[in-house]
């Protein structure tokens, strides 16, 4: 048997990638200091329409989920010691008032009263333009931050 070449396999050439001399570094490793790559300030214009659409996510596709963000920012004051977070899932009906609540966990439903959480039947955020029926999940945190997201919306 033939003795093995320094590829293993006998009478082979190295590949080429070892045949290549070193490659020298970029002339800088340093990144750009965060403040130093900061966009250009928008236009009037554009900075007059972002401000007129309200904050948008992937998990707030509709204006309720913003208004609902709003109730609970106004309303919500941890009570003192609580560690929990709670979550609620709300049911929202075609006219924007309270369908169901659902306390998600039992802390969630231990401190429901205690959340400032509209009456079942009580208007809560507009009507849906659409007709839809959303479900909106709650998050209140022992740190006083309120979080909302869209669930889902049905017909």
């Amino acid at each position: 048997m033939p003795p093995l070449t320094a590829s293993g396999v006998p009478g082979l050439q190295q590949p080429a990638a070892s045949r290549i001399g070193p490659i020298a570094p970029p002339a800088s490793t340093e990144l750009p200091r965060l403040e130093d790559a900061q966009p250009q300030a928008d236009s009037g214009v554009n900075q007059q329409a972002a401000a007129s659409k309200p904050n948008r996510s992937l998990f707030n596709t509709i204006p309720q989920v913003d208004e609902a963000k709003a109730y609970f920012e106004e309303r919500w004051k941890p009570p003192e010691g609580m560690e929990e977070t709670l979550e609620y899932s709300l049911q929202i009906d075609e006219k924007g008032s309270i369908q169901s609540i659902t306390p998600m966990g039992k802390a969630a439903g231990d401190y429901i009263d205690r959340t400032n959480m509209p009456l079942v039947g009580e208007p809560f955020v507009s009507a849906a333009a659409d007709g839809t029926t959303p479900r909106i999940r709650v998050v209140l945190r022992p740190n006083g931050r309120v979080q909302t997201f869209l669930e889902n919306a049905t017909n």
